[in-house]
């Protein structure tokens, strides 16, 4: 009998352990109910939702990257911006309400203290199930199962750089007179978007010199969405040894 007493105060205290482990949660939202994504610590948290939950969520410090979506003027894609990277900070047996305000910055709307429900009663994560929306707009899925972040994100459809953004960016780099100006620019724009294989081929002729179209189509080659029409940044260059250098570069990657 003193065994079996002791297996069970045992079991409780790892579970009890356990859940203070995530002993936070994190709701976030944009400031006009956009749709976004999040990648949390490196990890895609969700995928073109209007609202975000991390209902177990060890306090701390997080790195939170929310990416924006916005109709295209044309119809045809999807357009995407980076509006928030940076560090958060999760306070401990909290929950954290919060929204990307309209200048780009993490906004904490409200605090509130994590209740959990008695270990070896009831079920879910701790939500209350039949309130989910508050004065603040919130609106969530409240019976979030399995590893924390819901229900596991859909497959993102590919989005590249929408044609005025894309003619933006190539404005900006003509209007630099040194090449290694334009360079810097054309590389800040990878690190953020994504391209397709013309739209590159079309940036490579701002360059001016063989190395510089080189050295970016090499950069971009990770970027682009369509890599099965790469070959078309082989018009942009003046000499069949730049092809074969970039040939070799893409072949080391695989």
């Amino acid at each position: 009998m003193k065994t079996l007493i002791t297996t069970i105060a045992i079991s409780l205290t790892v579970l009890n352990a356990s859940a203070n482990h995530y002993s936070s949660a994190l709701n976030l939202k944009m400031f006009d109910n956009g749709n976004f994504s999040v990648v949390l610590d490196n990890k895609a948290a969700c995928s073109q939702s209007g609202f975000f939950s991390a209902p177990r969520l060890e306090p701390g410090y997080h790195m939170l990257k929310v990416v924006r979506y916005y109709a295209s003027p044309y119809g045809y894609a999807m357009m995407q911006k980076v509006v928030y990277k940076g560090w958060i900070t999760i306070p401990p047996k909290s929950v954290v309400y919060a929204s990307i305000d309209c200048n780009n910055r993490f906004d904490v709307v409200k605090v509130e203290p994590y209740f959990y429900p008695p270990v070896g009663g009831g079920s879910g994560n701790g939500w209350d199930n039949e309130n989910c929306d508050d004065e603040y707009g919130y609106i969530s899925n409240c019976s979030n199962e399995g590893n924390g972040w819901g229900n596991p994100p859909s497959v993102p459809v590919p989005m590249y750089m929408s044609q005025i953004e894309f003619m933006q960016l190539k404005n900006t780099i003509a209007s630099k007179s040194f090449e290694s100006s334009k360079l810097q620019i054309a590389k800040q724009a990878l690190e953020y978007n994504q391209f397709t294989s013309s739209q590159i081929a079309d940036l490579m002729n701002e360059f001016s010199f063989e190395s510089t179209k080189l050295d970016f189509a090499k950069s971009a080659y990770g970027k682009v969405i369509d890599k099965q029409n790469f070959y078309l940044v082989n018009n942009a260059f003046s000499f069949e040894s730049s092809i074969k250098e970039l040939n070799q570069y893409i072949a080391m990657g695989k």
